[in-house]
């Protein structure tokens, strides 16, 4: 067990350094450590051989002018697939252009990404799709807040949402100077998720704890 702990450990080292094709396998297997069996061994030697098959694999930060850059986040979940019924989720929040939003090819920078099992057990993959969203959308907040507090003199936290505004973050009211709410583009594949949030009405789930 003391090797089964060290070789994830080293696994996870290097995915949360460079690696984010890792996360997934790396979380589902660390939580298998107290609990382990004979596939649980053969997973930890595929993960040490899915990195080693690629080593020079690693994070791209392509170059965006700050007046263009635009803040995006891609998440996905899958229910009841970890260890005690939970959840697993996780997310990408990058940095990319406005082109993103037109169906175009645009540059998409990671600056944070995470998997892992959802805090909450839930009872339907709608309810593990919206934890992972409200995860993601919570990450880029803060990265975006940080940002502007590294690059914009006269941001002031009191008033961070007016003056990040024009990043793209969703805000709570309009500007003179904007007809629409500027927002930020988050990506998912969870079409029952899709639907309830562009529904014109409240919407209707047959889970009610979502």
């Amino acid at each position: 067990k003391p090797q089964f702990r060290a070789v994830w450990g080293a696994v996870n080292w290097d995915q949360r350094e460079t690696r984010p094709d890792a996360c997934a396998l790396t979380s589902l297997g660390i939580g298998k450590i107290l609990m382990s069996t004979v596939q649980d061994l053969c997973d930890a030697n595929e993960g040490v051989r899915f990195l080693r098959d690629q080593p020079f694999l690693g994070i791209i930060i392509p170059h965006n002018a700050p007046s263009q850059l635009r803040w995006a986040t891609i998440q996905d979940a899958s229910w009841a697939n970890a260890s005690g019924q939970r959840s697993q989720g996780a997310f990408l929040v990058g940095a990319t252009t406005i082109e993103l939003w037109q169906n175009k090819a645009a540059p998409f920078g990671i600056i944070s990404y995470k998997s892992h099992g959802l805090k909450r057990v839930v009872a339907s993959t709608l309810a593990a799709e919206t934890q992972a969203m409200s995860e993601a959308l919570a990450e880029v907040e803060w990265i975006r807040g940080l940002f502007e507090e590294l690059t914009n003199p006269t941001f002031d936290i009191v008033n961070w949402s007016s003056r990040t505004r024009h990043r793209g973050l969703l805000v709570a009211a309009r500007t003179n100077t904007q007809e629409t709410l500027p927002k930020v583009l988050s990506i998912c594949d969870a079409k029952a998720l899709y639907d309830h949030l562009h529904s014109e009405t409240a919407g209707c789930t047959a889970d009610r704890r979502t």
